[in-house]
């Protein structure tokens, strides 16, 4: 099968290397927490470090999100935000098939929980 928008099958999309892979699992973000009515979103950037997406919890609170679409879930953007903002909580969605973490403060997630995010953010001790 072919997506429509891009013309490349679900198999070529998945491989690591494709060149539209983040751009994917960023859209699916959005549109998962569009869907749950969580607007507005934002992004940041600084100099060559960039977050895809800020959003707040429920007390109002900043809460950055990383969005990482391959196995390889390192990158500087995150520690570089954290460094400069010092959020209380950060949040890195991967395209790692997993479970969630226990961490409390710097969690992580598979893309695919991406509807359950608020549900967690909630439910995690200050």
């Amino acid at each position: 099968r072919h997506s429509l928008l891009l013309d490349t099958s679900y198999l070529e999309i998945k491989r690591q290397g494709h060149e539209y892979k983040g751009y994917i699992a960023e859209n699916f973000v959005h549109q998962e927490l569009a869907s749950l009515a969580i607007e507005p979103t934002f992004s940041w950037s600084d100099a060559r470090a960039e977050m895809e997406l800020i959003i707040s919890d429920e007390r109002g609170r900043i809460v950055p999100v990383e969005i990482k679409s391959s196995n390889r879930t390192r990158a500087k953007s995150l520690p570089s935000y954290i460094t400069k903002c010092r959020p209380n909580k950060t949040i890195k969605l991967t395209g790692i098939q997993s479970s969630p973490t226990t961490e409390t403060q710097n969690i992580e997630m598979p893309l695919y929980f991406t509807e359950f995010l608020m549900k967690h953010l909630r439910n995690i001790e200050d």
